[in-house]
């Protein structure tokens, strides 16, 4: 039903709410389309302006290296000019003043410039170095003593001056050798040209003063590193994840700007697993390559950040706009939805009239076709456009909906009707593409529907039949979560039988009963039960009723399912006529029983139950089952109760006769009032045991009593519990027990121990 009213609902609103939709979505795609160019040009335009700054920050960087150089060279050149650092180059053997100014004028040197490691004045000569370092060093040593080594083959393959030599130099401090520091070495030899002249100043340089330089360059830029890299592919400076040194000239990024046409550009690749943006200038002079390398997720965050924001606006403006939107559309509706409501409710009214008239019509036709001239009925049918030929072959399909109480109960009368339109729409549309088809409300729980069949078409259609009645059940199922029973006429030759052929398919519809929900009966196949000659099964009843009469309840049931199995094979009509005579000797049956033996059953069988009651056999079955079982269990608790008193008829008897030596099985049941044989059986089949082993275990425990309690003799106790004499007491006492009486008195007796 809530279902139905939500469709009712929606189709009032569903024009206003479509033009809402649209407009919305269209400012929707047109806004997603914009915001997606600008970003992706503003995108664009931020890259290309991170790549000016950060080209620009690098060849800065590149002209701030070539200044730390050309001050490297200034100061070698005035080293090499200094009067007192010449006698180092062309004085064999300087004096002690010589070597004393000159070192001192070297240390100084070495001072001026912070960048200046150590200084190395070399005299080919006389094969010596004249050194001035951070560290405590001695002043002259011999080429063949020097810590320095790898100087020599750098001396040898000298080919240019001022170019920087990448290296580890070695340090020495206090006659011992130190870690070595990556830096730079440069070279200045006669720069007259002297031939004849091969002494040499050398110029060390750390590799950390290039890292502060770029630390400087680029102390608020963003996150990231400069890599410089020399035309074999080697790092000029460490960086953060390798050393100086390195040969990058394998990475997939460097290779991909070695391939690069552009002098110089910017590319965005994996370094070290990160997605970076790197940039990077031409070569310098020194054939030095400097590349930038930034995560590109710090390149990208502050867009990201400012277009989230702006996606955030937008979307609040646009949340804004669209509540705004809907408020007004509301207020400028109502007059059109009042103006639409009222056409509406007009056209429903006539479409609801018409289709009553035609469906009433086609009712009265089916219930009584004798009533109707041909051409009344054709007039008919024209009127209301029935394109249905009266000359051909025709057949009714009676479709009755399952669960019809159930059916009331959740829906309405104007829900109903609805979903029974629904149920014809579904069939007439399945059935259509076979032959012409008209349905009809019936009322209640029916649905007719009259197909026209074509000779032509004739045997196609019965072919796939069945598998086309099966798709009407599952389409409603799952369209209207309904269960449908289908019941399908004989074929007529006209219209003419329509009447016939309808009461046809209501009388075989009744065996739904037997069928069960879902099911699809075939006229046919109802119409060959008439032939079976009826016989009542009048002897399965006797016996159900002998059954019932003794409390067999399980055969009861047995005789009950044969029986309904038996007249379920008959035309309804004799399954009807059965079924009530069925119901009447059952209702007498419990009727004698109450009388006669249980006053306050509590359930009887209804002698106005009817077949028509029930929409299935099951229900039928339940109820009898049930009436039968409630039988049972007032038989089986009458049984407890009557078996309970005579156990405690028998108790009470012996427990007061005990004393008595006549006291026996035949004596308790003459005292009752029944045989010694059935009182014996229906008393063991209670409690287990015979009557004749609790008599003798009563007066065994009275013996015992006595035994503990009093100072009687044996044989005196033996008088008082019944036993004949003493030696049958001591003999049957040992046989139980193990142990005679007088040892009982001795190990339990109380009074013996006092």
């Amino acid at each position: 039903m809530g279902k139905i009213k939500n469709i009712r609902v929606g189709k009032s609103k569903a024009y206003y709410f479509k033009l809402v939709m649209y407009i919305t979505l269209t400012i929707i795609v047109t806004i997603v389309i914009l915001s997606s160019i600008l970003y992706r040009d503003f995108k664009r335009l931020t890259s290309e302006q991170i790549y000016t700054y950060m080209h620009t920050s690098l060849h800065q960087l590149s002209k701030n290296v070539e200044q730390k150089i050309d001050a490297v060279k200034n100061i070698s050149m005035q080293i090499y000019y200094d009067q007192y650092i010449q006698k180092f180059f062309f004085n064999f053997k300087p004096s002690t003043a010589d070597i004393i100014d000159g070192s001192n004028q070297l240390e100084n040197y070495r001072y001026i410039s912070d960048i200046i490691h150590s200084i190395y004045v070399y005299n080919d000569s006389t094969k010596s170095f004249y050194v001035a370092a951070k560290e405590e060093v001695n002043l002259l040593e011999s080429k063949d003593n020097f810590y320095d080594e790898a100087i020599h083959k750098l001396l040898d393959d000298y080919e240019k001056p001022f170019v920087p030599i990448p290296r580890n130099i070695p340090t020495f401090s206090m006659n011992t050798y130190q870690q070595g520091y990556d830096g730079y070495s440069f070279i200045l030899c006669d720069p007259l040209g002297n031939e004849w002249n091969n002494s040499a100043i050398i110029t060390n340089v750390s590799e950390a003063t290039i890292s502060n330089l770029i630390k400087e360059t680029y102390r608020d830029n963003m996150k990231g590193s400069i890599w410089i890299i020399d035309h074999h592919g080697q790092l000029m400076v460490s960086t953060e994840t390798r050393p100086m040194f390195t040969d990058v000239s394998k990475e997939k990024f460097y290779s991909s700007i070695r391939n690069s046409e552009a002098a110089n550009g910017y590319l965005i690749d994996q370094v070290d697993g990160v997605k970076s943006y790197i940039v990077y200038s031409s070569p310098d002079s020194l054939g030095w390559q400097y590349i930038s390398i930034t995560p590109y997720q710090d390149i990208v965050k502050a867009l990201n950040n400012r277009r989230n924001k702006v996606v955030s606006l937008s979307l609040f403006i646009l949340a804004i706009g669209m509540m705004l939107a809907i408020f007004l559309s509301k207020r400028l509706y109502k007059p059109v939805k009042k103006m639409s409501a009222n056409i509406e409710s007009l056209e429903s009214e006539v479409r609801s009239g018409y289709y009553t008239i035609k469906n009433e019509t086609l009712r009265k036709i089916i219930l009584d076709y004798n009533n109707f001239d041909g051409k009344v009925i054709q007039h008919i049918f024209d009127k209301y456009n029935i394109q249905f030929d009266l000359e051909s072959h025709m057949m009714v399909v009676l479709f009755k909906i399952d669960q019809y109480r159930h059916f009331c109960n959740a829906y309405n009368m104007k829900d109903r009707n609805l979903m029974k339109f629904a149920i014809m729409n579904i069939a007439s549309e399945v059935c259509s593409k076979e032959c012409y088809t008209e349905p009809i409300d019936m009322g209640e729980d029916s649905i007719c529907l009259l197909l026209s069949i074509k000779a032509q078409d004739f045997d196609p259609m019965i072919t796939s039949f069945e598998s086309l009645l099966k798709h009407i059940q599952a389409a409603i199922l799952k369209n209207l979560a309904l269960s449908v029973s289908i019941t399908v006429s004989t074929i007529g030759e006209s219209l003419q039988h329509v009447t016939f052929l309808y009461n046809q398919v209501v009388e075989a519809s009744f065996h739904r009963l037997f069928y069960g929900p879902s099911c699809i009966i075939y006229s046919t196949t109802i119409e060959k039960l008439k032939a079976k000659e009826y016989k009542y099964p009048i002897q399965k009843e006797k016996q159900l009723i002998d059954a019932l009469m003794l409390g067999n309840i399980e055969n009861v049931k047995q005789k009950y399912f044969e029986i309904m199995d038996m007249i379920s094979k008959f035309p309804y009509a004799t399954v009807n006529m059965a079924f009530t005579h069925f119901v009447f000797n059952i209702k007498m049956a419990f009727d004698t029983i109450q009388k006669n033996k249980f006053p306050n059953l509590p359930m009887n069988i209804n002698i106005g139950i009817s077949l028509n009651d029930y929409e299935g056999i099951d229900d039928i079955n339940h109820y009898f089952i049930k009436a039968f079982e409630s039988l049972s269990e007032m038989i089986e608790r009458h049984k407890c109760s009557r078996n309970h008193e005579l156990v405690n008829k028998v108790m009470a008897i012996i427990s007061q006769e005990y004393k008595n030596k006549n006291l026996s099985l035949a004596y308790i049941a003459d005292a009752i009032d029944l045989t010694p044989n059935y009182l014996g059986r229906q008393y063991k089949n209670i409690t287990s045991k015979t009557i004749s082993n609790v008599i003798m275990e009563t007066r065994i425990k009275k013996a015992e009593e006595l035994l503990t309690s009093t100072h009687m003799s044996i044989a005196q106790i033996s008088e008082q519990t019944g036993f004949t004499n003493d030696g049958y007491f001591y003999k049957v006492y040992k046989k139980v027990n193990g142990i005679t009486p007088s040892e009982y008195r001795r190990n339990h007796g109380r009074l013996s121990k006092s």
